[in-house]
């Protein structure tokens, strides 16, 4: 009896190793005094309250581990960077950043990565310096915060972010965020610095708004967000080849601090603004401190339009709103329709496109995204390189729809953490006023599928 008994203590204490081992196969907190390689067999990794990396000290962080942050009220979780981190995982075997469990994230105590002004920085393709690359981001009040150059590639944010205030998920004052989703990011998503640039993104479900700073963004789609695609927290934006789509307005003037930004906008959509609201998507909301009359809305080439119930609407009156070379969803909308354009002895200066403009000659890229086993992926990233269009994502069948392009040959791409990234080579061309919307392989013409190399089920196994 004795040994059976001891035998089940044994087994207890086994079990409990076991469990305790699961939880967390390495813990790390306070400050790092040398360099270290976090590998898949030591996942997950635990950040207990703040963890510190100082200056001439280096964290790598393998394909396929799991970080998890968990704090207290005393000791929110976080990671400083002062030295260097290396993230950098691959399509497969993305890095999992994460807040431990839902109530950590929504009680502050999961806070997220700030990189310091000392970090070593990036460079463009993250061959050194602090970098992240294929890293999924997730119950985190504010997962990535740079102030030294950084690089971002591929990564997706979601379920992220702070509800009770007016604060960005994602800040970058310097580098490159691109090929990278933000979503369902609270109040604000993406905060970015005169010295920072974002590409190829996908900002999206937003409960306030969706950019703000210095903002240069290419290739972008933001939609979705319940207040300002372009946020009051904003001194410039410039904006080349983008969709802008469901939100509350597209800007909203003047600034937090009392100025009009400056706007500039190349080739750009911006359709649907609006809402319930009536705000328009260009909206005056109050004077500006220095008693600024003057609106204007810089614009290259003859590629930009506005789709929206409301067009511009000034709240105060009396201003003056310059804004040339727009499609205003037609070639000659009238100033005079109160129900377009809205002020109290205001003026609207607009010069608008010809009926002849490029987008009536546009047209959309449409597909499918599979696994390797054929299986349709939902929720997965298309973008289009080298082209005037900006992302879009799978419907629940799998299929995407890309708008804006001219005719040529394209190289689309998709991805998916943990199903992979993968592309297809199409080539479009017109056949009277119909598109083909067909890939090419072998000079043979058929439906346009981009394959992953995962599994479907790889990518459910990690929600």
């Amino acid at each position: 009896m004795k040994c059976v008994a001891l035998l089940t203590i044994q087994l207890s204490l086994l079990v409990l190793f076991l469990q305790s081992a699961c939880i967390a196969a390495i813990v790390r907190s306070g400050t790092m005094h040398r360099s270290e390689v976090w590998r898949h067999q030591d996942s997950p990794v635990r950040v207990e309250g703040e963890l510190r990396i100082p200056k001439g000290v280096s964290l790598t962080i393998e394909p396929g581990v799991v970080v998890e942050f968990y704090g207290s009220s005393k000791s929110p979780a976080s990671i400083i960077v002062s030295g260097e981190l290396r993230a950098i995982g691959s399509p497969t075997k993305p890095i999992l950043i994460r807040g431990l469990n839902e109530e950590q994230w929504r009680n502050g105590l999961a806070v997220g990565i700030t990189v310091t002004k000392t970090a070593n920085p990036s460079d463009e393709r993250a061959t050194k310096g602090t970098a992240f690359k294929h890293c999924v981001f997730r119950h985190l009040q504010r997962p990535l915060s740079a102030e030294a150059p950084v690089y971002v590639g591929y990564c997706w944010f979601e379920d992220v972010g702070v509800n009770d205030a007016l604060k960005f998920a994602v800040t970058i004052h310097a580098g490159v965020i691109e090929c990278s989703r933000i979503r369902r990011c609270g109040n604000g998503a993406l905060m970015l610095g005169e010295h920072a640039v974002a590409r190829y993104c996908l900002i999206e479900d937003g409960e306030m708004d969706a950019v703000g700073g210095d903002a240069y963004l290419e290739h972008c789609t933001i939609r979705n967000f319940k207040r300002f695609a372009l946020s009051a927290i904003g001194r410039s934006f410039t904006l080349f080849y983008c969709l802008i789509k469901g939100c509350g307005t597209f800007a909203a003037l003047p600034n937090d601090e009392g100025s009009f930004p400056s706007i500039t906008i190349e080739d750009v959509t911006i359709a649907d603004m609006g809402g319930k609201h009536g705000w328009g998507a260009i909206h005056i909301r109050g004077k500006a401190a220095k008693h600024e009359r003057v609106v204007r809305i810089h614009t290259r080439g003859g590629c930009n339009r506005i789709i929206s119930p409301v067009l511009i609407s000034d709240a105060v009156g009396g201003h003056e709103v310059i804004a040339h070379q727009i499609w205003w969803g037609t070639s000659t909308p009238d100033i005079s329709d109160e129900n377009l354009f809205r002020g109290n002895e205001s003026k609207f200066d607009i010069f608008p496109v010809t009926a002849a403009e490029p987008y009536m000659q546009r047209m959309s890229h449409e597909g499918a995204v599979v696994d390797s086993d054929g299986n349709v992926v939902p929720d997965a990233m298309v973008w289009v390189h080298d082209s005037r269009t900006s992302p879009s994502s799978t419907d629940e069948h799998g299929v995407f729809r890309v708008d804006g392009s001219v005719p040529g040959v394209y190289t689309l791409h998709a991805y998916h953490p943990w199903i992979g990234h993968g592309f297809s080579t199409a080539d479009w061309a017109f056949a009277g006023e119909v598109c083909r919307t067909m890939g090419f392989a072998k000079r043979k013409q058929q439906p346009l599928v981009i394959s992953l190399p995962g599994k479907l089920s790889d990518a459910r196994a990690k929600r």
